[in-house]
């Protein structure tokens, strides 16, 4: 399911978010082996002044960051970034549980991955908001 393999499938720009460089690294490895650009930030300035230069596709955001949480990262981007080029975010975190689930619902991610992750449900994830922002551009026209 490589970019080499689908070439119907333009490669996603995405922003790994998370306080874990090795975190970063690994996820990086496999979306790319996928044909994805991706970029890596370790905290929420970081990851805001990326998103902002960068206006990735998608963000992975981590929520236990060190100072802003994730949650506030969220918030923040959504209210930084043009309607027009909405980031499909999800949420990719070691923080179970339904009232967790329900306070990224509220702060504004699309979707709720626990850690550690699958590589199934990251690609499926990833598809998910491919999918969501093709209906979105469609409907813009």
């Amino acid at each position: 399911m490589s970019a080499s393999t689908c070439p119907d499938r333009e490669p996603l720009s995405i922003l790994i978010v998370d306080d874990n460089r090795d975190a970063v690294e690994m996820m990086a490895l496999l979306l790319e082996t996928y044909g994805h650009r991706t970029h890596g930030a370790a905290d929420a300035e970081e990851a805001l002044e990326m998103a902002r230069r960068l206006r990735p596709d998608i963000v992975l955001l981590d929520i236990g960051l060190p100072g802003i949480d994730g949650f506030e990262v969220c918030r923040r981007l959504r209210r930084q970034e043009d309607p027009g080029a909405r980031a499909c975010v999800l949420a990719v975190t070691g923080w179970a549980g339904s009232a967790n689930r329900e306070a990224a619902v509220a702060a504004g991610f699309d979707d709720y991955l626990v850690k550690p992750v699958e590589v199934a449900a990251v690609l499926q994830a990833l598809e998910t908001c491919r999918s969501a922002a093709l209906a979105a551009s469609a409907d813009l026209r």
